[in-house]
């Protein structure tokens, strides 16, 4: 793990041999491949240990590939391949479902990722309560679980998924400039007072995901500079700079990184 934990942008031990880590800052699944690979060979080296790694949009999909090749394999899983890559998986793939979910929706002849996504949302809500709706979601392969630096906090972020896609300027802006100062009031409660990188995050209608980030020469200290850094690397998002299709956003975040008391 000590290999892994400095090579991201966070990093979540889950058991003595598994861990996330977030890699959005690199701004590309390849670059994140090319990084995987280098930490696969520096584990063999230094390790004489194979590890299998999963690559995806979220924490949800990455999971699933990382147990889809081992105990040495690299399976990378790009937004618009997650429900290819799903739908003919057996349902004990999806975290939570265990033998007795499984035996219920066997009996209903639900066996795979691809049954699982024909039931309404009612339905599932209907059988599990609220863990229905969380079901219904991963069977889509969404997820907006964050990776959580547990070690040392290195950052702090807020992000929302909008009720409906929107272009909608003046409403998105809104909506970043409260994440801002959300993330502002977290860092004062954790005692810090400064901060050297902004990085926001925008998902599109089609589930597609970017990062962009800013590093500052020096640290900025207040509110409206997060702010005003995360509108300004925001804005291309709206408009043809990024966004020449014109698409519909469905989620922003906003993270302030590189953090200092």
């Amino acid at each position: 793990m000590a290999i892994v934990a400095p090579a991201g942008d966070a990093f979540q031990k889950t058991s003595v041999d598994e861990a996330y880590l977030e890699l959005s800052s690199l701004g590309s699944f390849d670059a994140a491949v090319e990084r995987a690979r280098r930490l696969k060979a520096q584990i063999v080296s230094q390790e004489g240990l194979t590890a299998s790694v999963g690559i995806g949009p979220n924490k949800l999909v990455a999971k699933i590939a990382s147990d889809f090749e081992k105990p040495d394999g690299l399976t990378v899983v790009r937004a618009e391949e997650v429900q290819p890559f799903l739908d003919p998986l057996r349902i004990r793939v999806i975290p939570g479902i265990g033998p007795k979910t499984e035996r219920f929706l066997h009996a209903r002849h639900i066996r795979t990722v691809a049954d699982l996504r024909t039931l309404e949302r009612a339905q599932l809500a209907e059988w599990f309560g609220r863990w229905g709706e969380d079901l219904f979601a991963k069977a889509r392969g969404l997820s907006e679980s964050a990776v959580s630096n547990e070690r040392e906090r290195k950052s702090v972020g807020e992000q929302e998924t909008f009720e409906i896609d929107t272009l909608d300027a003046t409403f998105v802006l809104e909506r970043a400039r409260a994440l801002a100062r959300t993330v502002w009031s977290r860092l004062e409660g954790h005692g810090f007072r400064a901060f050297r990188t902004v990085t926001v995050t925008v998902r599109f209608e089609n589930f597609i995901t970017f990062a962009r980030s800013r590093t500052g020469r020096e640290a900025w200290t207040s509110e409206e500079a997060l702010c005003a850094e995360a509108l300004e690397l925001l804005l291309p998002f709206l408009d043809d700079r990024e966004n020449p299709r014109h698409r519909k956003l469905r989620l922003i975040g906003v993270r302030a990184e590189k953090l200092s008391r």
